[in-house]
């Protein structure tokens, strides 16, 4: 029996449920990507960069704010043993009435902090009111985390896949109406808010939990115990990323419009990783839970993860690097080609990111998240200086500060993971490797045809000769390098149609 590409074995009911989750959270990943491409581009034709600049700012300061919301709890809750049903409701009741008190205290700090946050950017005067809405989220998140990670333990990922589904469809409707309604920033805001809350009821509905407040002091001692590390972890990444954001809306030589052209460059680059970290993240972490006392079995799972993966985030960065001009002319129109450069470069950091997102849920899983606290330490103590010193130079300057740290902290985390389950360079490297060239080479025959079309040609026209130069290059490429990755997403494709969760 073939192994599953993300959980590598253990029993036939954690495989299946495993490939029903590759199902669910892959049919999500296209038709929530699709959605909110096609939502941005149709806002960039109905509003000016300008009215971007706000939103991308608000939503940094919500992210880098959300440090505090549950000190890891979530990802305690579902890497921990559970005894017994009585344990099992006592870890959620746990979870949920400690999450609910760090959010719910967040808000009310970060409404208190609002006046002091708005006089820190002048430049963005209509920055406060939006504030004042966004922070509901961490109302509602007070609600709606613990039964997120519920489904996650259980491995039920149709049912939150379902609730990303009709979170991405709400911030579409929302959004574009109110944008021809000519609300302006307010379309940002009224979407942002009503996916948020449309998936908060859908969680609470499709988890079956019902809250009680309750705290049981030796479950609160042990998630604390896994979550602070985690916790610590998180807290550098939400500061650092959103340091680039905060540190332009402050800065002089970021001008009208680029702040929410940045914030666009950033979703488009990111969407693939963020939406493939999340696919490793929410199905390797709990499935990987469950085999971690096995070393053979984690090895096997760690490079089925990293090879499948690495295959897929690797053409998106180098296609996005290779299209970036036509793409941003077709989709986003005359008034955003600022873009185009900015995405030149966070192209390749979109890339990495989505590759070493494989090795987080595994030190996760093996209960070491110290890891990859000290190696987020490492990446942070290098970025904010960094940023900083680059900011001088732009936008295109603040992307390269982004990307260099995370070269650093990725190889350290490559390292360490291949310590941890003793794995030799070369059978880390040389997969990637091959994959790279591959990527490679279909970019640079993507940019030998644009230079032979000419700038006369139509941008429609180029950019579609391109895509489908570059998916014959690369699939042409790597059924020559990778026959036996083909031959596993095959059997993969095969396992995940038929997969159910309830197995």
């Amino acid at each position: 029996m073939s192994a599953s590409p993300i959980a590598g074995g253990g029993t036939p009911a954690l495989q299946n449920r495993v490939y029903s989750g590759l199902k669910w959270v892959g049919i999500t990943m296209v038709l929530l990507r699709c959605t909110r491409f096609v939502t941005t581009a149709v806002l960039t034709w109905l509003l000016l960069p300008a009215v971007f600049d706000e939103m991308t700012l608000a939503l940094a300061v919500v992210g880098s704010l959300g440090v505090v919301r549950e000190f890891g709890l979530g990802q305690a809750y579902v890497q921990m043993k559970v005894r017994d049903d009585a344990h099992l409701a006592a870890a959620k009741d746990t979870a949920f009435t400690l999450t609910m008190a760090f959010n719910l205290g967040l808000f009310v700090l970060a409404w208190t902090a609002i006046p002091w946050i708005a006089e820190y950017y002048p430049k963005h005067p209509g920055l406060a009111p939006i504030l004042r809405v966004v922070f509901l989220t961490f109302v509602l998140d007070a609600f709606a985390n613990t039964p997120g990670y519920i489904l996650h333990k259980d491995l039920r990922f149709r049912h939150f896949s379902a609730t990303e589904m009709w979170a991405g469809v709400t911030n579409a409707v929302i959004a574009i109406g109110m944008a021809l309604g000519g609300l302006e920033v307010w379309s940002l805001v009224g979407g942002f808010l009503g996916s948020r809350a449309i998936q908060a009821v859908q969680l609470f509905h499709y988890s079956g939990y019902r809250p009680r407040l309750r705290i049981d002091r030796s479950i609160a001692s042990e998630l604390f115990h896994f979550g602070k590390y985690m916790w610590g972890f998180a807290a550098l990444s939400a500061v650092g990323g959103m340091f680039d954001r905060l540190v332009m809306g402050h800065a002089a030589n970021i001008g009208k419009g680029e702040l929410g052209m940045y914030g666009i460059a950033s979703n488009l680059c990111l969407l693939p990783a963020t939406q493939i970290t999340f696919l490793v993240g929410r199905i390797a972490f709990p499935a990987l839970s469950q085999i971690r006392d096995d070393t053979a079995e984690l090895r096997r799972a760690f490079l089925k993860a990293l090879n499948h993966v690495s295959v897929l985030a690797i053409p998106v960065g180098f296609g996005l690097w290779a299209v970036a001009p036509d793409l941003v002319a077709v989709c986003y129109g005359k008034n955003f080609q600022g873009i185009a450069p900015i995405v030149a470069v966070l192209a390749f950091y979109g890339m990495l990111m989505a590759v070493a997102s494989v090795s987080g849920p595994t030190f996760q899983a093996i209960g070491k998240p110290q890891v990859l606290f000290h190696a987020s330490l490492v990446h942070h103590a290098i970025l904010f200086p960094l940023v900083l010193w680059l900011l001088r130079y732009g936008v295109l300057g603040v992307a390269v500060g982004i990307f260099v740290p995370l070269v650093v902290s990725s190889a350290i985390g490559f390292v360490l993971v291949a310590r941890c389950l003793t794995l030799r360079a070369s059978t880390l490297l040389v997969p990637i490797a091959k994959t790279l060239v591959a990527g490679g080479a279909m970019a640079l025959c993507v940019k030998l045809l644009q230079s032979a079309l000419g700038p006369n040609t139509k941008e429609s026209v180029r950019l579609a000769l391109s895509v489908a130069v570059g998916v014959a290059v690369y699939f042409a490429i790597i059924r020559l390098t990778h026959r036996d990755l083909l031959k596993e997403f095959r059997q993969t494709m095969r396992r995940t149609a038929v997969a159910s969760e309830g197995a």
